[in-house]
Parts: C-alpha cells; structure tokens; sequence
C-alpha cells in the first residue's frame, strides 16, 4: 500500500502534467496558480475553441466534437391572419345524416362525408346567402384532405329562393376521387344572391372524405386556405386572432447523426411566458441554480377601465381614441409618418399605420421621441362612436397587445422544477461528426440557439 508522501508525489506529478498540456492549448498557468482555479482554465479554453452554431426551431449541427453543447431558450410568438378572401361562411355546426349520408364539419373548416347515398342528398352548407357581382369573375376550390368518393358529387349555387335557375355552375366531382384538388372558374352574367348547396347523387360511396372549399373574387385556383372572417383582414373586431406565445411544457431532443443515441430534456415553463417581437425576444440565462428571464416584451390587456379619451378619424363612419404611458421602446424617430411603432401585435385588431386613410378598424402603439407610449384605437361608428361606449365595447370585448419596453427586466426564476430542468440541461453534450436538436410541443416551440465545439480544431 502506497504512503501517503508517495501519494502526494502522485498528485503533484499529475498536477504538472496537466498543467503542462494546459499550457501547451494556450493556458497561462504557473507556479502561483491553484489546482483549483485550474477549472477556469478549462472553461476559458473551451470558450475559446471553434464553435458551430446556429439558431432555429430545430437545429442541424455539423462536424461538432463530443463536449459540451450550449443551447439558449429563446421567445416565440404567432397570431394568425387572414387577408380576408373566403368568402364562404361555413355553418360549423351543421351535421346531416340523411339517405345514408353523414355530414360535419369542424372548426378548422374541414368538412367529412361518409356513407352510401340511397337517394339524391342536397346540403345547404353556409350561414347566410352569398352575394355574387355580375361580370366578375369567381372561383371555387375544392381542397383535397383525405379520403375517397367513388360516385357524384356537385357543388351547386342556388338562388335566394333556393330555386335552381340554371346555376349549376360549380361541378367538383364524378367519378372517381382521390387524393385530387380542383377548382372551378366563371363569371356571372347577372348579380345573384344564393346559396351553395352540396348535391350528392344516389349511389355515391364515401370513404371518410375530407376537404375545404373556398370561394375567391378571382378566376385563379386558391389551394392556400383561409376560413371566412367576415370577408375582411383578420385580426378584426368581429373575428379576433389570439397571440400565441412560448409557455408551458416542451420536449428537447439531442440525438447523434444516425438518431442511435440520444439525450432528453423536458421543460416545462408553466406560466412563465417567452415573447418575440420581430427582432425582440424575451430569453432564458443563467447557470447552474441561478436562472433568469430576461423579459423584452411586455403584455398589456386593455379592458375600458384606462383613461381613454376622443379624438377625430382620418375615415369617415369611424372614431378615434388613444391612451397614453404604455412604457415602450421608443423608434427615435421624429417624423408623423413614422411614429408608429412595427414591434407591436394586438389579439384583435389589424396594425394601422399613419398613411392608412382606409381601414375602419385597426389599432397602432405610437412609439417616437415626442409621442412615446400612445396606443390608438380606430373603431367602426357601429361599435363605438363616444368615449363612454368605447369603454363599455371593450369591457367586453378586451383587447391584448405585446410590445417592446422601453427598458428590459431581469425576473429570477424560482420554480424548483423549472431550475432543475435547466440545470440538466446545462449539462447536455454534443456528439461526434454531427449533433441534432428537435423540439416536441402541442402549441408553440422555442427558438433555439445552440453552439457546441467544431471538429479537428486546435
């Protein structure tokens, strides 16, 4: 059994040695350099060693080395628009089961037919009769899901009395049909106020058939869907858009280039919330037990009870209201024309900007040196037309804006479970030749920044 001056002997040679390659990777280590410090050596070299990197929803790291990864969790946002051009105001909570057919339709505007017809089956499938201007031109897709229809199946315009007059305008199908979009062009001879009607012909057989239509002011096919918001912009009053941001639970995957090995992180957010704003985004940093949001962007609900007040619209059958001391980054821009600020979304409401003399409805947060802090408010006389019963609207209908602030903040994260998922996740590794990063999320991923250590690098 070894002494323990033999012992020492061993440590301080293996101090020496490690001391010795250290130095030869660029470490300026020497007599007067503790063995411990000798670990911010390593961390200095290892920030000093090539990296590849790169940011995205999933990420693709090539040539990396085995070593430690970092990867920073960053802020994400979405909100759905619309340009308006559906014209087809589907009846979503119309289901049909007749001469053994069945009809429904979901809320993404997905329609589903099955069953064998033993007779002619007609489906008045809209909320309300469509208006069509005569020598316009119009089209109508039919957009393929999934499913099969072996038979006739017709889409019919019939008019306000829900008489035929000859509008068989819109044949879809007969046949057979599968996995096949089509579209049907025409321009109408006179104005015309009917609906659209689904004829199914006896014996068609549907296999779980699912599609969307769309109606369109054009005579070019429109396979890109959009569901009817009033025949207008969306967000709008009538058809908000919600705001999605980065919260609760998300799965972090790393896994090697033939996806034989892998490293699983959970992390779950809970409500903390990870915003982005065009080029701003709130992000997570730290190390180990010590973790931060740095929060960017900032949410605020307006519900009538600000200090609204009046002032006059640029469109006519409109009214204006602003309210002041939103705390936001200004755009240091002195200019009218361009007070508005860009870095700012709002659940309900098109983003209106200065030379806009058109839309009824919009919304915009004025952010320059002079007028920092403003949101505006253009609103339909139909909803509101004074300052009392523009609050009472949105008592009702609340309207909720992010935007950049003026400064950022720095919230300690205190969620035990969060701090411990961060933790391990500090301690990710890259692998050799090339190093993947997927995400798993019911809602809205992260954006990832990772960096991990360049191969057959010195």
């Amino acid at each position: 059994m070894a002494s323990i001056n033999e012992k020492l002997n061993y440590i301080n040679e293996t101090k020496s040695l490690i001391k010795d390659k250290l130095n030869d990777l660029g470490s300026e280590i020497d007599n007067e350099t503790t063995f411990r410090e000798y670990a911010e050596k390593i961390e200095d070299l290892y920030e000093e060693w090539p990296k590849t990197s790169s940011t995205n929803i999933n990420i693709t790291l090539n040539n990396t080395k085995k070593g430690k990864i970092k990867i920073d969790l960053k802020g994400n946002t979405n909100q759905f628009t619309t340009t308006g051009k559906n014209r087809l105001n589907l009846n979503l909570n119309k289901i049909v089961d007749q001469s053994g057919i069945t009809y429904s339709v979901s809320n993404n505007g997905t329609i589903t037919i099955n069953g064998t017809a033993s007779a002619r089956v007609e489906i008045d499938y809209l909320n309300e009769i469509l208006h069509s201007i005569a020598n316009t031109k119009y089209s109508l897709s039919f957009i393929y899901i999934s499913g099969t229809l072996n038979g006739t199946m017709y889409i019919y315009n019939q008019d306000g009395n829900h008489g035929w007059n000859g509008y068989n305008l819109d044949i879809i199908g007969t046949g057979n049909l599968s996995n096949q979009s089509r579209v049907t062009s025409y321009t109408t001879d006179l104005d015309m106020n009917g609906a659209k009607i689904i004829r199914i012909e006896k014996n068609a057989v549907f296999n779980n058939l699912k599609f969307k239509l769309q109606f369109v002011q054009s005579e070019n096919a429109d396979y890109v869907y959009e569901p009817y918001t009033g025949g207008i912009a969306s967000p709008n009053p009538e058809y908000p858009q919600e705001i999605e941001v980065i919260t609760g639970e998300n799965t972090i995957t790393i896994s090697n280039e033939d996806n034989t090995q892998s490293q699983i992180f959970n992390i779950n957010l809970d409500n903390l919330e990870l915003c982005k704003n065009n080029d701003y985004q709130d992000y997570i940093y730290g190390t180990f037990n010590n973790w931060y949001k740095k929060q960017i962007i900032s949410k605020v609900i307006l519900n009538g009870t600000e200090n609204w007040q009046s002032a006059s619209s640029v469109v006519i059958g409109s009214s204006r209201f602003y309210y002041d001391n939103i705390d936001c980054l200004n755009n240091n821009i002195g200019s009218a024309i361009n007070i508005h600020s860009k870095n700012f979304k709002a659940m309900s409401w098109q983003q209106i900007f200065a030379d806009d003399t058109v839309n009824k409805n919009g919304i915009a947060l004025w952010a320059s040196e002079a007028l920092t802090g403003r949101i505006v408010v253009r609103i339909d006389n139909t909803y509101a037309n004074t300052t009392d019963n523009f609050k009472t609207w949105l008592s009702n209908n609340n309207i909720k804006a992010y935007f950049v602030q003026a400064t950022s903040t720095d919230i300690p994260i205190t969620d035990i479970t969060l701090i411990t998922q961060l933790n391990a996740l500090e301690q990710a590794m890259s692998y050799n030749n090339q190093t993947n990063i997927s995400q798993e999320n019911d809602n809205l991923p992260f954006i990832l920044s990772a960096s991990a250590l360049l191969k057959n690098s010195n």
